[in-house]
């Protein structure tokens, strides 16, 4: 699978739904890889319909939508990226000192995101497209052979405008780190029983490519405030998280997803990417913990080579499993990188 070629964009937490930040400096820079189509913004219109006229003559503006979908390749030290993460996640630990340049915090599910939003711009050359508000409610996470894992979020703006008089060039937007991406070969997966012992060695998988899925239901509303474009989104049912894995034959370690599947053994899973040195020992690092797996689909496919694919909800346990002390969430992601500044409150 090639890779896309990335364009310049930019992202800023904000504190005030409508209001939009200066984007242009340094450390905003956020490389996206489907610059035309990541905003999508639509207008419905109204129309007059006068007595005597076979056809109407006037039609009216209405509720502006604007729906959006950029795709970054994620890496291990992109404050954009890991800001719109963390704001989807909606709660980060306080940056620990590890090292002299070397950072870690845990981005672990809060209740709600409300307040978490941010002003979103991306650089289509004769214009800067510009987002006052947008508010991330879920993000595909997608790891494939030889190519940067892929992180695709979708959300919610205000609106898209090009006349801003704040945001009219990216020129001075700069990067914190335009290296250390993210892959597959990075990666240390392990699976075992949620009942039972501390995750280890013996437990290691191997697969072709793995997706981690998180979803906030959220709902726009329109108020008067003097525009036809919303007002935060809230959120508006359970979140939902889902781990997909696939598997490049269906052997017995593969089958037995199929029997845990059938019996209902729930099971637990750390996922360790870990990437070039920070400082002296210090690697960078992203993990995933999941505390609690439930398996909702096994399928397999073709012929010679049966590819098995695994499909597995993330549940909050009743207690923490063996290994994961303290962990009552669907899941948790920690981070090791050199980003001091706490994202989200």
């Amino acid at each position: 699978m090639p890779e896309k070629r990335e364009t310049i964009a930019a992202y800023k937490k904000n504190v005030v739904w409508g209001t939009e930040a200066t984007l242009n400096e340094a450390e905003r820079e956020l490389l996206i890889t489907n610059p035309v189509e990541c905003i999508a913004k639509s207008i419905e219109f109204t129309d007059i319909e006068t007595s005597g006229s076979v056809f109407h003559l006037e039609s009216e503006p209405g509720k502006v939508k604007c729906d959006l979908s950029p795709t970054v390749y994620l890496r291990y030290n992109d404050p954009a990226a890991h800001t719109m993460l963390a704001q989807v996640v909606g709660s980060q630990t306080t940056p620990a000192t590890v090292s002299t340049l070397t950072y870690t915090s845990d981005y672990i599910p809060a209740d709600n995101i409300e307040g978490l939003f941010g002003t979103f711009a991306v650089d289509k050359v004769t214009k800067v497209h510009v987002v006052p508000s947008a508010k991330w409610n879920s993000f595909s996470l997608t790891a494939k052979p030889g190519v940067p894992v892929e992180v695709q979020f979708k959300g919610i703006g205000k609106d898209e405008i090009t006349n801003s008089t704040i945001n009219t060039t990216l020129a001075s937007v700069t990067s914190v780190d335009r290296a250390n991406r993210m892959q597959l070969k990075d990666a240390v997966i392990r699976v075992n029983d949620q009942t039972g012992a501390t995750l280890s060695d013996n437990d290691k998988i191997t697969v072709t490519s793995l997706t981690f899925d998180f979803e906030r239901p959220q709902t726009s509303d329109y108020e008067n405030t003097g525009s036809n474009t919303v007002s935060e989104p809230l959120g508006d049912g359970y979140p939902k998280a889902k781990v997909s894995l696939e598997f490049r034959k269906y052997g017995s370690g593969e089958a037995q997803y199929y029997s845990d599947w059938i019996t209902g053994t729930t099971k637990k899973m750390d996922i360790l990417f870990e990437g070039a040195t920070i400082e002296g020992s210090e690697k960078y690092q992203f993990q995933m913990l999941f505390p609690r797996m439930r398996i909702k689909e096994v399928k397999t496919s073709g012929s010679n080579n049966i590819v098995t694919s695994v499909s597995m909800d993330c549940e909050a346990p009743a207690s923490a499993p063996s290994g994961m002390s303290g962990l009552l969430k669907p899941f948790k992601i920690t981070v090791k990188n050199k980003i001091a500044d706490k994202l989200v409150p």
